[in-house]
């Protein structure tokens, strides 16, 4: 095998890697968004959290939020999904938490946000790029 064939399999690998996640990614969402129970939930924190380049436009807020599941227990979520606007504090937001485990919830935007979007189109441009790699592959070796 030639640098270039291994160079090749490596893209085509890298490739096939990112789609896998994205899918993934997009999958666990649309779970939950089925399977979880929908709720409001109050922001009660941000801690802000800037890009490696302190780039303005790559800002994002670890919001952590408090909801009440429907046995009365006040539930405060673990502050790790990320939103790339400031949340007012207080602000309500709607959540989705595992009926099986409350504690679990997570920050669940209406479908056809960007966030879900993106996940979408990654998992496609992925897997196009990565057939569009294994043809160019046999074409030029």
């Amino acid at each position: 095998m030639t640098i270039a064939q291994v160079f090749m399999v490596l893209v085509l690998a890298f490739f096939v890697l990112v789609a896998v996640i994205a899918a993934r990614r997009f999958r666990a969402h649309r779970t939950r968004l089925r399977d979880w129970v929908p709720a409001e939930a109050t922001v009660v924190g941000a801690e802000l959290v800037q890009s490696w380049n302190g780039n303005d436009n790559q800002r994002r807020y670890l919001v952590t939020w408090r909801y009440r599941t429907p046995d009365g227990v006040e539930r405060d979520s673990p502050g790790r999904d990320p939103m790339f606007s400031a949340p007012v504090i207080g602000s309500v937001i709607p959540i989705r938490y595992d009926p099986a485990a409350p504690e679990q919830s997570a920050w669940m935007p209406p479908m056809g946000t960007p966030q879900l979007a993106v996940y979408g189109c990654l998992g496609v441009l992925f897997v196009v790029l990565a057939i569009f790699f294994a043809f160019f592959a046999r074409l030029i070796l």
